[in-house]
C-alpha cells in the first residue's frame, strides 16, 4: 500500500482535540490504563479512572497496531504506583522493580507471590511476545516511602536482528537520597 502523503494522513488519521482533563474526552489506549495481573483477570473498568487490559485484549491491540512490514512486539511501561501494596505493587518490589503481567493464574484476590523464577528479571531474559513489562515507581516517592523500598530500577532492553534476540533485564541502584 503506498505511503500517504503526510497532510491528507494527518486530516484522515488525527483529530486536532483540546482536552479537557487527562479523561476527558476519552481514555487514549493505553494511556493512563493498566494491566492485569493474572492470566485469569477479566478486563475491567475502574470507575472514573481507567480501564485494566486484560491480556486477550492487549494482544489483539497489539496485533492491531501491526501490519506486514512492523511488528508491535510487547509494551514496556513506567512507573506503577500505589501506596498499598496490591498483588502488582508486591510483585514489583519482589521482582526488582520490573514485573511481566500474566506469568501466573489466579485472581487479584490472591496476595501470596509466586514462585521466584517468576519474578527474578535480574538476569537477562527474552522478551516474550505480546507480553506487558512494568517498572516500579521511584523509592524517593510517597509511594516507596509507605511501602518501604529503598531501589530504583530501569530495565535493559537489548534488541537482536529478529525479535527472538530481543532481551530485557532490571538493573537496580539506590538512590543518593536514600543512601544517608
Amino acid at each position: 500500500m503506498p505511503r500517504e502523503e503526510s497532510e491528507s494522513a494527518k486530516t484522515k488519521w488525527f483529530k486536532d482535540i483540546m482536552p479537557l482533563g487527562l479523561r476527558n474526552p476519552s481514555v487514549l489506549g493505553f494511556v493512563r490504563n493498566d494491566f492485569t495481573v493474572f492470566q485469569t483477570d477479566p478486563l475491567w473498568w475502574n470507575d472514573g479512572r481507567s480501564w485494566h487490559f486484560d491480556e486477550t485484549l492487549t494482544k489483539a491491540a497489539l496485533n492491531a497496531a501491526s501490519s506486514e512490514s512492523a511488528r508491535v512486539h510487547a509494551v514496556i511501561r513506567g512507573h506503577q504506583h500505589s501506596g498499598v501494596a496490591t498483588p502488582l505493587m508486591k510483585r514489583l518490589i519482589a521482582s526488582n522493580g520490573l514485573y511481566r503481567h500474566w506469568q501466573e493464574l489466579g485472581t487479584a484476590d490472591q496476595r501470596e507471590l509466586p514462585q521466584e523464577s517468576l519474578l527474578n528479571l535480574t538476569q537477562s531474559q527474552s522478551v516474550k511476545a505480546n507480553a506487558v513489562y512494568t517498572l516500579n515507581v521511584s523509592p524517593d516517592s510517597v509511594y516507596g516511602r509507605l511501602l518501604g523500598y529503598t531501589f530504583a530500577t530501569h530495565g535493559l532492553l537489548t534488541l537482536g536482528n529478529t525479535f527472538d534476540q530481543w532481551h530485557i533485564e532490571a538493573v537496580t541502584t539506590v538512590p543518593e537520597v536514600l543512601r544517608k
